[in-house]
């Protein structure tokens, strides 16, 4: 049995490395996310509230690091914040699939949940959040929240307890 090279299918690794449309000779550096171009272009948007742009920086970064919690946090708020709460929602459902015990993708998605009148799931969201992070900036709107859906649900006794809660929290800032 002879080795017999079929020239259609050798494959020519010199001229390979040199082929500049070659597949294997494009540079596919990693950045870290925190340091990729997009992502300081992102939180630039994000500062001055330019959430259209920040939107397309952070769907670009998400093609290239699709499981980053923050990244789909930071898109999930900012498309909250142009009032597009169902792809809120979906992109803040995959960071809480990801990290169910951080609190900011569940503050956040409690909040789509008010918006889009989803009471029982607002509350259940936000209370977590409250457990993870009760210290969290987040944590005075989250109970009034919590305290006006059990109020709507007709469960006073749990809208009292928020609204106290409110009141210690404003009387200690």
């Amino acid at each position: 049995h002879q080795n017999v090279v079929d020239p259609s299918k050798s494959h020519n690794r010199t001229n390979d490395r040199m082929n500049p449309s070659s597949r294997s000779s494009k540079l596919n550096i990693k950045f870290p996310k925190k340091f990729h171009p997009a992502r300081q272009k992102a939180i630039k948007a994000l500062k001055i509230k330019n959430y259209d742009e920040a939107i397309i920086y952070l769907t670009e970064l998400l093609d290239k690091y699709p499981d980053s919690y923050s990244i789909r946090c930071d898109r999930g708020e900012a498309y909250m914040n142009i009032k597009e709460y169902e792809r809120a929602k979906r992109d803040l459902d995959l960071a809480v699939q990801k990290k169910p015990k951080k609190e900011r993708g569940l503050y956040l998605r409690g909040i789509v949940h008010d918006k889009l009148n989803n009471p029982r799931e607002s509350i259940s969201d936000l209370c977590k959040a409250i457990k993870i992070k009760p210290n969290d900036p987040s944590t005075l709107d989250a109970l009034k929240i919590c305290a006006k859906h059990y109020k709507e649900l007709g469960n006073f006794d749990d809208a009292i307890k928020h609204l106290e809660l409110v009141l210690k929290l404003e009387e200690n800032n």
